[in-house]
């Protein structure tokens, strides 16, 4: 989380606090509020850092300030990077409690979870007095490179190594009825796209997909939490493997198609066809992977009408095609 998100969540905060006591937006006593925030926001940081460097006196403090499991995996490709850039590879990550699990898989070690609120704080602490006072070395968007590097010889990526149970990723597959080398995944599920506003991907297009996918004789399972806000695709059987088994688990199944989420990332090298969805032009130049050069990995542009029933059976059909293609091979 950059400065700017960081000052956009205690605004809002104060926002929501103003409101429920009727003040105005615009008043005195709301922007004293704001600054008081803050500044309770860099103390408690400050207070923070001082605990945890006690206990590191001698380790580099690395600082995840996103909460997202994408950017705990650029971490790992690009490791080496970062110890070149600190000198140092003694290092303590500091990152939220969901952010622990990604890192986790990537044998990153060790770790100091907190909770999203003490993670702002010490983003906070660290953007006002700098390294001179609060020196931690904050990871993504200021040293890490990202996602569009992976394939950058020139900054000497090495793909992470996932730690993962052999058996469990087995496990998921037979539990889904499908076998290994002949099942497709879908991953139909981006927060990131939500949160941008990009427009959602209609159910309609994945039913269609998965029933052509059954046609050509493949077995087909959705990835997803489950529930009302992540159900499998209709006709699909659920799996939802840990952070480290998604590559391998894609490897194994044959072929994923993803829209472009944090599990693309994961699957980005997987040895199984990876066709990756992006919902617009603008969408896929900021978050394309760079992958596209590798044997089956495709990356495709579907900013088209998703209520248009042809628009729909064209993109089946092509996606069906690169699949099958790639397979013959």
């Amino acid at each position: 989380m950059g400065k700017s998100g960081i000052r956009e969540t205690l605004y809002q905060l104060a926002k929501r606090f103003a409101k429920k006591c009727e003040v105005p937006g615009d008043s005195r006593f709301w922007r004293l509020l704001n600054f008081f925030f803050c500044q309770v926001m860099i103390l408690y940081g400050t207070a923070l850092y001082k605990k945890i460097r006690a206990k590191n006196p001698d380790k580099t403090l690395l600082l995840f300030s996103t909460n997202s499991a994408g950017d705990a995996l650029m971490y790992g490709y690009f490791r080496d990077y970062l110890y070149r850039y600190i000198g140092s590879e003694e290092v303590v990550h500091i990152c939220s409690d969901y952010q622990s699990r990604p890192l986790e898989a990537i044998g990153a070690r060790p770790l100091c979870p907190l909770g999203r609120g003490k993670i702002a704080a010490l983003s906070m602490a660290a953007h006002f007095y700098g390294r001179d006072k609060i020196d931690i070395v904050t990871a993504y968007g200021t040293v890490i490179p990202d996602h569009r590097n992976i394939t950058n010889k020139e900054l000497r990526p090495h793909p992470p190594r996932f730690e993962f149970d052999s058996e469990a990723v087995d496990r998921q597959l037979a539990e889904a009825g499908c076998a290994a080398g002949k099942t497709v995944v879908l991953s139909p599920y981006a927060n990131s796209l939500w949160d941008l506003g990009e427009k959602r991907v209609g159910p309609d297009f994945w039913h269609e997909l998965a029933e052509a996918l059954k046609d050509a004789g493949y077995c087909v399972c959705t990835n997803g939490a489950g529930g009302e806000a992540e159900p499998p695709v209709p006709g699909t059987k659920r799996i939802f493997p840990k952070f480290g088994e998604c590559e391998e688990l894609v490897s194994r199944a044959g072929a994923a198609v993803v829209l472009r989420s944090g599990f693309a990332d994961y699957v980005a090298l997987t040895r199984g066809t990876l066709i990756t969805l992006y919902p617009s032009v603008a969408y896929w130049n900021r978050f394309q992977l760079g992958v596209e050069e590798i044997k089956n990995k495709h990356e495709l542009i579907c900013d088209g009408a998703w209520e248009d029933e042809e628009y729909r059976s064209e993109l089946v059909t092509r996606i069906v095609g690169l699949i099958k293609n790639e397979k013959a091979d």
